[in-house]
């Protein structure tokens, strides 16, 4: 029997993308979506037979739905997800997972209370080459890996209510509504750690231990006479950039750069490297790159290993959603372990909030571990 799924967070194209993937998946069955917005949840509906649109998220909630996919504004993912998981529902979560380090433990009280399963839907991770060198790692062929570097850049420089696939519903105290923009316009850059730090700790079987950071602060007076409004005062968070020296437990140091209002091209990515005493690995670009002591070798990109159900195959190359959609609806009809659990899930998110505290505080700071 398939596994019954309502979506709630539908934007102008985000959590619609996540309702076409669990309404394509033969093991599960898109039975509920749900937006604040007038209009929204039934124009999705109306995409998918049998699927009931929802205005109220307290109404998803009391739907007969198994499962929900939370793909609301990244500052209630929090709330959202803990609601859902007390209503007896499954949930995959966006990123961030949470906003606070306290949300994080509220998270975690809350999976433990209910039993329900809980996974990050945190794509990236899924990406070949982390399994390709959490192989190469663990089986010793990199050495120590000691040093790590990784650099993402988005250009949130602008209002992006209404035109971006990542606006939502305004929040009760209308502060997006008024300045026109969407929960990610001025949010500090490493409360959306997820995506850097995912790949990384997954590839190593590691966690961040603790974080110097420093922020890029911003002439605004561009922005206010542009727009009205500072670019920081929405999280009250003055800097585009940030960057930060992580201490994994393992002994190596990552060196992650988050920036939010950049001048980098749209395609572009800056590439990401791991660093060995016997072989380094360098994603990026159109190939991937093994550096020894004597040579470069330069690499086809690494296949994806993971089989995808027949069902999916349309969303094979798509943004890795696929494989997340399986692997979460799989682990609860097997009840077996989430592969991205509450655990793996804040250990992803801390850093972040941490590193943010740091780089605000101008000291270093530690990051909890959560009991693990």
């Amino acid at each position: 029997m398939a596994l019954k799924i309502g979506v709630a967070g539908l934007g102008t194209y985000f959590g619609g993308m996540w309702a076409a993937v669990f309404n394509q998946y033969a093991k599960s069955d898109l039975v509920a979506v749900c937006d604040l917005r007038p209009g929204r949840a039934e124009e999705v509906a109306g995409w998918f037979e049998g699927t009931q649109p929802f205005t109220s998220y307290d109404d998803l909630l009391a739907s007969d739905a198994d499962a929900i996919g939370v793909f609301t504004p990244g500052p209630l993912h929090a709330e959202h997800v803990t609601a859902a998981l007390d209503a007896g529902k499954h949930v995959l979560s966006a990123v961030p997972t949470a906003w606070s380090l306290d949300e994080c433990q509220d998270l975690i009280d809350a999976v433990q209370r209910t039993g329900r399963k809980y996974m990050l839907a945190e794509t990236p991770t899924y990406d070949p080459w982390v399994a390709k060198v959490r192989r190469m790692h663990a089986a010793g062929e990199m050495g120590d890996v000691f040093y790590v570097e990784r650099t993402t850049f988005q250009d949130l420089s602008g209002p992006l209510m209404g035109n971006d696939y990542f606006s939502q519903a305004d929040t009760p105290d209308g502060i997006y509504s008024q300045a026109k923009h969407t929960w990610r316009y001025g949010m500090p850059p490493f409360y959306y750690m997820e995506h850097s730090t995912g790949p990384i700790l997954t590839a190593l079987d590691d966690r961040v231990t603790e974080v110097t950071a420093f922020g890029c602060e911003h002439d605004e007076a561009e922005f206010v006479a542009k727009y009205g409004v500072p670019f920081s005062r929405p999280h009250g968070n003055p800097f585009i950039c940030e960057s930060g020296l992580f201490r994994l437990a393992g002994g190596a140091v990552a060196n992650i750069t988050i920036g939010f209002v950049a001048a980098f091209g749209k395609e572009n990515e800056p590439p990401s490297t791991l660093c060995g005493t016997k072989v380094s690995y360098v994603v990026g670009g159109e190939n991937d790159k093994l550096l020894t002591k004597a040579e470069t070798q330069v690499l086809d990109k690494p296949a994806q290993r993971r089989k995808l159900d027949p069902s999916l195959q349309a969303f094979a190359d798509y943004e890795n959603s696929a494989y997340v959609v399986q692997d979460f609806v799989q682990c609860i009809l097997d009840d077996s372990p989430s592969p991205i659990d509450i655990h793996k899930a804040v250990s992803f998110t801390a850093p972040g909030l941490c590193g943010h505290q740091s780089a605000m505080e101008g000291r270093t700071v530690k990051v909890p571990g959560f009991g693990k």
